[in-house]
């Protein structure tokens, strides 16, 4: 399994190639030369791209800090056997996310959530359901990590500031309030307003 640290430093090298691809010599600063058109994929770029300017080194240590904070909580739940890394769909995750495009979203320092966050089954959770969590990647599959204060699905790698329990998601033909409930793997089920049941969405 991939290491979270691994994860970081794959994810920092990658934040500062699309650096570089994109234009952006420094973290925060856009550059007049080496820039890409929007739209334009940097799947090509590689981390060295960064050497201009500031250099790769500065940029992926600064990267590296930022990433390793956003990914304290994963870091913490691996240290305690409550999730792991899929290292195929880390490398998936992270080849997918440095061949976007240029479309002008791009930060000054990198957004893990909105980076890999999503994808799906990059952690393996291992609390089963009826169990506390922080976080939904730490429950087994098909369960997710509700938060008993707000009575939210806790998607996001940081937690959240209330305690959860797993909770297994709804299958096809039982009963829900909405599409939360229903099990988005597979095939991305979702509530019926007019049955109120958990359905594959239609064509």
């Amino acid at each position: 399994m991939t290491t979270t640290g691994v994860l970081a430093t794959q994810l920092a090298q990658a934040f500062c190639a699309r650096q570089a691809c994109c234009g952006l010599s420094d973290a925060a600063v856009p550059a007049d030369a080496g820039s890409v058109d929007a739209g334009s994929s940097c799947s090509g770029a590689t981390a060295a791209d960064a050497s201009a300017g500031h250099g790769a080194s500065s940029c992926e240590a600064r990267a590296l800090v930022a990433i390793t904070e956003q990914l304290a909580l994963v870091s913490t739940a691996a240290a305690e056997g409550l999730l792991a890394i899929d290292p195929s769909v880390a490398d998936s995750c992270i080849a997918a996310y440095h061949g976007r495009p240029c479309d002008g979203s791009e930060g000054a320092i990198p957004n893990v959530q909105n980076d890999v966050g999503g994808c799906g089954g990059l952690f393996i959770g291992y609390i089963p359901v009826g169990e506390r969590c922080d976080m939904t990647p730490e429950c087994v599959a098909h369960s997710f990590c509700l938060a008993q204060g707000t009575g939210q699905n806790v998607t996001s790698i940081a937690g959240s500031a209330s305690l959860g329990v797993c909770f297994p998601f709804e299958q096809t033909g039982q009963a829900c309030n909405s599409s939360n409930d229903c099990d988005p793997s597979g095939d991305g089920l979702v509530c019926y307003a007019s049955t109120l049941t958990c359905e594959a969405p239609t064509p």
